[in-house]
């Protein structure tokens, strides 16, 4: 069962504040025969699901927590190519980057609400 998806802005993950917040897609889904919420940014890699929507929320910030201690704090010379990639993505989030950030995720929010709004990708005409 797939549903509308919404948005939800994480500014704090645990101890840190981030000067440009997380984009969490919300979407109500089937698991396992139980109707759950679920909280995702695939670009970070962090995800939240719980019955109740405090729950995935909860499970989204540990999540990204997570991540920002991971991959934050290693040493540059331990990540690979990858994993710094992530440690740039996330460092943005917690020490901003101006206007650098915004046109992406807007184009980004733009392209996801179209096809929610529409239910089609863009140049694919309906039949």
């Amino acid at each position: 069962m797939k549903s509308e998806e919404t948005w939800i802005a994480f500014d704090r993950a645990e101890d840190f504040e981030l000067e440009v917040p997380v984009v969490g897609v919300l979407t109500r889904e089937r698991i396992s025969n139980r109707l759950c919420w679920s909280l995702s940014n695939d670009l970070l890699g962090v995800y939240g699901v719980g019955e109740t929507l405090e729950e995935a929320e909860e499970q989204f910030e540990r999540s990204l927590y997570a991540a920002i201690s991971i991959f934050c704090t290693c040493p540059e010379g331990e990540l690979s190519p990858s994993a710094l990639r992530l440690r740039r993505e996330l460092e943005e989030h917690l020490h901003g980057v101006g206007e650098r950030w915004f046109v992406p995720l807007l184009l980004s929010l733009t392209e996801k609400l179209f096809k929610a709004v529409c239910g089609q990708d863009r140049g694919h005409k309906p039949s």
